[in-house]
């Protein structure tokens, strides 16, 4: 089946209608800035709110024993079963969550689970062993959902007394959440301008960038960011196609497209683990075995050398939270993703370019992808 529509960088993606709704839609909440009114009330002197938005409950396979698939389940149901298959991504959200609760108590921490049902959820707290008072399930979650524009996760909310967001982080970067501590401790201090000053500053649309990673080469008129990931495996048939279609690269010299490939790092997360035990404990926060520094798988492999690239296509590498990180600081949380823009200003803001085309089991379009770019730009096929 080939898409009915395709569509990119902002605009609808229709998918086929075997899948499930919520993903013709990612949603990974409001940007910092937003004012949201939340169902929830703080208590006395609390400066504000910490929502965490941790794997689903339902999607935490080795923890419960798996629902076994049925003829006619969603794709992506069938996908997350085989894919988050790992006990350390299904418990660390909440966990840490929990921990933030308990060593921040001026913060509210809410951990809010919209898309398991309650008694999975039920289970998951008595599991894990958190107060029941910190998570939200079924219609309270939903709303917090609603009021956040959320319906991906792992995701986390810093929000004032006042409704707005400070500051935002998401994706699997398990040193990215630890990171995050600064950002938790400065709102629980009420240091709320030191939050602004550290926090997230995502693309929007029509207007100038806010944030420059220091690795992005931008073009003469037109700079396209991709982020990408090693092991990514829609990311790596992004990858050969855009190499195999270096002619189109060619007739845009205009154009410059940077590559961003988050590194392997798990040395850099041991150290994070190190540093968090050290000042939090907790024995459920750890890794099979921590590698030597030296131990950074070549995220670069995907692509050949510089010298071999053509002259408009740049492969940067970051590790979680760095100043090249554009899921900590753009936003781009899932992956391949891209963003467009034009000198300084942004024509379109991140769009994952992941969920439909694979999950659905097809092929992506990158004749629909390069022709899309091109029209952004001004360009006729």
């Amino acid at each position: 089946m080939r898409w009915a529509i395709f569509a990119l960088l902002g605009l609808t993606m229709v998918a086929p209608l075997n899948l499930v709704a919520a993903l013709d839609n990612p949603q990974r909440g409001v940007p910092p800035g937003a004012v949201v009114q939340l169902p929830l009330q703080l208590q006395g002197q609390a400066e504000g709110f910490l929502v965490v938005f941790p794997i689903p409950s339902k999607y935490c396979k080795l923890i419960f024993p798996a629902k076994p698939l049925q003829p006619g389940d969603a794709p992506f149901d069938q996908v997350i079963n085989t894919r988050f298959n790992y006990a350390q991504v299904c418990m660390r959200h909440m966990l840490l969550a929990n921990s933030w609760a308990k060593n921040y108590p001026t913060l509210r921490v809410v951990i809010v689970d919209q898309r398991s049902p309650e008694s999975r959820v039920d289970e998951m707290v008595e599991k894990l062993q958190i107060d029941k008072e910190r998570v939200a399930a079924g219609a309270l979650a939903r709303k917090i959902a609603t009021a956040l524009k959320v319906n991906r996760s792992p995701l986390a909310f810093l929000i004032d007394r006042q409704g707005r967001v400070r500051d935002k982080m998401g994706g699997f970067g398990l040193q990215r959440w630890l990171l995050f501590d600064e950002q938790v401790r400065r709102a629980a201090a009420g240091r709320w301008a030191e939050v602004d000053a550290h926090a997230m500053r995502p693309p929007v649309a029509g207007e100038p960038v806010s944030y420059w990673p220091p690795g992005a080469v931008r073009g003469k008129k037109y700079t396209l960011v991709i982020s990408e990931l090693q092991g990514c495996a829609p990311c790596e048939a992004f990858a050969k196609q855009l190499l195999n279609n270096a002619s189109w690269l060619e007739q845009n010299p205009d154009l410059s497209v940077n590559v961003f490939i988050a590194l392997d790092d798990r040395p850099s997360s041991c150290r994070a683990i190190t540093a968090w035990k050290k000042k939090w404990g907790g024995d459920w926060l750890s890794y099979p075995a921590c590698p030597p520094a030296s131990a950074f798988r070549d995220s670069r492999k995907m692509y050949p050398p510089d010298d071999v690239l053509p002259a408009n296509l740049h492969v940067v590498t970051y590790t979680q939270s760095s100043p090249n990180d554009v899921g900590r600081w753009w936003g781009m949380y899932a992956v391949p993703s891209a963003t467009l823009i034009q000198g300084d200003t942004v024509v379109a803001e991140p769009y994952s370019l992941f969920p439909s085309w694979w999950l659905a089991g097809q092929a992506f379009d990158f004749d629909g992808f390069f022709a899309k770019v091109d029209a952004l730009m001004g360009r006729s096929p």
